[in-house]
């Protein structure tokens, strides 16, 4: 059991753990106020929780496909204080049948190829894309997302530009930007995005993990102080 200061979360049968990519995300992304949120791929619910925690009047819905992960989405629920407007669902995000137009969209998705295969078949399941999958994703959150809906997701550098192309390609612009280093003298690894319906200018944050002392640096915790025991 993973315990945050205000919730505690199982992983048993999920795939993809309890991770600080994910973590990140859930404290930086934001929302549409007293909106639709959507968790795409929602696991054991993580994201869901630390949207709801942070902004409690909005509505929310997790899909989930694999079995595992959505008891333990469940098993979750049961014990989360504000959870009388959450929902979680086994279903492909892709073929779920959306009755209201979606205000806000969070996801950790798959950004691996399929070039190698973990151990944990599971786990690779969750982190690689299938053929086409970005591109259907991507028309899927297009089609989905009211007039001034966000999507935010955590993604690799490597990929961030095709990424950008893409979304562009549907209608989606690059809004907010935040680039994950370990060390100052790192080079970023993953970054945070938030796409939209509408242009804005590009706001870009960098946050640096650990100081010199390889200790958790200042910014890091500011950014998760909500959620992390010893912070």
């Amino acid at each position: 059991m993973f315990c945050f200061k205000k919730f505690c979360l199982i992983d048993e049968n999920t795939p993809m753990k309890i991770g600080m990519d994910s973590v990140l995300l859930g404290a930086w992304a934001n929302s549409i106020e007293n909106g639709l949120t959507i968790d795409l791929g929602s696991g054991c619910g993580l994201l869901t929780f630390m949207m709801a925690q942070r902004f409690p009047d909005c509505e929310y819905i997790g899909i989930e496909i694999h079995e595992g992960a959505f008891l333990d989405s469940l098993t979750n629920l049961q014990t989360f204080p504000q959870n009388q407007n959450i929902h979680f669902y086994k279903y492909d995000f892709l073929t779920f049948d959306f009755q209201n137009e979606v205000d806000t969209i969070i996801s950790n998705p798959p950004y691996f190829s399929e070039t190698i295969h973990p151990k944990n078949y599971g786990r690779f399941l969750a982190r690689t894309q299938g053929e086409g999958f970005l591109e259907s994703m991507v028309r899927k959150v297009a089609d989905i997302l009211s007039p001034h809906g966000i999507i935010s997701l955590v993604y690799d550098t490597k990929s961030l530009n095709s990424l950008t192309e893409l979304c562009l390609k549907h209608g989606l612009f690059l809004q907010r930007s935040c680039f994950i280093k370990h060390f100052e003298n790192h080079n970023p690894k993953r970054v945070l995005l938030q796409f939209g319906k509408i242009s804005k200018p590009l706001v870009t944050e960098y946050i640096t993990l650990r100081n010199s002392e390889k200790e958790f640096g200042d910014e890091y915790k500011k950014m998760t102080r909500d959620f992390y025991l010893n912070f």
